[in-house]
């Protein structure tokens, strides 16, 4: 018997409130801005400078060193 009270309070809750006449909101849109790696480019194109300038002084600096035997 409480079973079947607690069975039909329950089926009366849910067919309550199952259906919704409220229209749902659709989320705003989501703008995606695309991030700035301008910074990021420059420091690399310093350090590739710096790493070609580096093997081209070693590299005078090999030639002389066996040049002179």
């Amino acid at each position: 018997m409480r079973n079947a009270f607690l069975f039909a309070t329950l089926a009366m809750f849910v067919s309550c409130t199952g259906c919704s006449k409220k229209k749902q909101d659709s989320p705003p849109p989501v703008v995606v801005n695309a991030p700035d790696y301008q910074p990021i480019g420059e420091g690399m194109k310093v350090q590739s400078y710096a790493l070609v300038g580096v093997a081209v002084i070693v590299t005078v600096g090999l030639i002389a060193r066996n040049g002179n035997h």
